[in-house]
């Protein structure tokens, strides 16, 4: 039994290794495939009601996308990559949960979690020894250290509340505490993301239990709503060019960004890219919009598993010669309303609501309350994430593997079995 789960932690350290450091959906897919095929060779692994629902939904998504595939003349080689894009969240979040049903060792995984986070933290700032910071832009800073981190993320606020929920306090040296804090704090800064400053403040006021529509989240909510409205009209008094490096760079990306994901000017000049880009997100959900147009039935059931965006001109994405038409949207609502409808949209949303309810149960002891919490705050980073990467069906992100993997950990503590 000790030896069993020996192998289960490192299958576990080694899928996350694979997740973040090997970004390619097909290698995740199947090496949580490769994951589910060991477990499926042992007993008694039983799902919680929350987890089996998430899990039906999901498939029923993907049973949607392919049937209307055979109502259309796609290429096999677009369908199939479709499937696999659908496919990968239902599967990670599968291998999560059993692969912690097997370890079962809540300490472990939260030690696992922050000593892997922190190892990539180091490595971030050690490959970011090489970049120009006096005239580099951030854009080219975070070419060369990447976009972001979600399990660095994580790791930061499970460290920051370790003193209020003594379910997070694995680390017992406070030098190795305060080491682990400022290298992932100077890390997750460098990373300019947009995306974890968002998800920053989504966990902050789910951990505080702000997420709750009571009198107090409300009246914490309005000021916190206040303040980033503030925030954003002072943005618009400067004078900011995305060209310029440094702070002026991330701000006008901040300041760009609610015009990136929603609006898309009725006409560009092709030739310009940088108008084009500037509203990327809008733009190419706009042109999927428009193609919902050709049937009537589209509006319900979507195009299937196949569908191609046409973007109407060859944008320089996807290699030297670029790309006219797209399989993979940003904005997750319109990727899955594209290839489902109504139908795939509102199991999706089903999907998001059943997750962020999560912090209305009833919580069974004091552990038991933050993994509801955590849970809810994952669901409410995929509700905003869902217009910028895709959410859930992000190619690329650790966060639905984590979810599973929490889903479990809250079940365990509420100590009911649910086949």
């Amino acid at each position: 039994m000790i030896l069993e789960r020996v192998t289960y932690k490192a299958i576990l350290i080694i899928l996350i290794f694979i997740q973040i450091l090997i970004p390619k959906v097909e290698i995740i897919l199947f090496s949580s495939l490769f994951c589910l095929l060991i477990l499926g060779l042992e007993r008694e692994l039983y799902l919680s009601k929350t987890t089996f629902n998430t899990i039906i939904c999901l498939g029923l998504i993907i049973t949607q996308g392919i049937i209307i595939s055979f109502f259309h003349n796609y290429k096999f080689y677009d369908i199939s990559r479709d499937i696999i894009h659908y496919l990968k969240p239902l599967i990670v979040i599968l291998s999560g949960y059993l692969l912690a049903q097997k370890i079962d060792n809540p300490k472990f995984i939260i030690k696992a979690i922050i000593y892997i986070a922190s190892f990539l933290a180091l490595k971030h700032l050690f490959i970011l020894v090489n970049a120009d910071f006096k005239t580099g832009k951030i854009s080219e800073i975070r070419e060369i250290g990447g976009n972001g981190n979600f399990i660095e993320l994580l790791a930061l606020l499970i460290i920051l509340f370790k003193s209020k929920f003594d379910y997070f306090d694995v680390i017992k040296s406070k030098l190795l505490f305060k080491i682990i804090l400022i290298l992932i704090l100077c890390s997750s800064f460098f990373y300019f993301s947009r995306t974890m400053i968002l998800g920053f403040f989504i966990f902050f006021i789910s951990f505080k239990g702000y997420t709750i529509l009571t009198k107090k989240a409300i009246k914490y909510i309005g000021v916190f709503l206040i303040v980033f409205v503030g925030f954003y009209c002072y943005l618009f008094t400067l004078e900011l060019d995305s060209q310029k490096p440094g702070i002026q760079n991330l701000f006008y990306k901040i300041r760009n960004a609610p015009l990136e994901v929603f609006y898309a000017p009725k006409q560009y000049d092709p030739k310009n890219h940088r108008e084009i880009f500037d509203h990327w997100r809008a733009y190419e959900a706009s042109m999927a919009l428009k193609q919902m147009n050709d049937n009537v039935s589209n509006y319900v059931f979507g195009k299937g598993f196949g569908a191609l965006v046409d973007l109407k001109f060859k944008a320089p994405i996807g290699g030297q010669d670029g790309l006219r038409y797209i399989t993979h949207l940003h904005n997750g609502y319109i990727y899955i309303y594209l290839k489902t409808g109504i139908f795939g949209l509102c199991l999706y949303l089903f999907v998001l609501f059943n997750l962020y309810r999560q912090i209305y149960i009833t919580p069974y002891n004091h552990h038991h309350i933050i993994l509801l919490r955590l849970i809810s705050g994952m669901a409410l980073y995929f509700i905003f994430t869902s217009l910028v990467v895709t959410g859930i069906y992000n190619l690329q992100d650790i966060s639905v593997l984590l979810l599973g993997i929490f889903l479990y950990l809250a079940k365990k503590e509420s100590n009911i079995a649910i086949v």
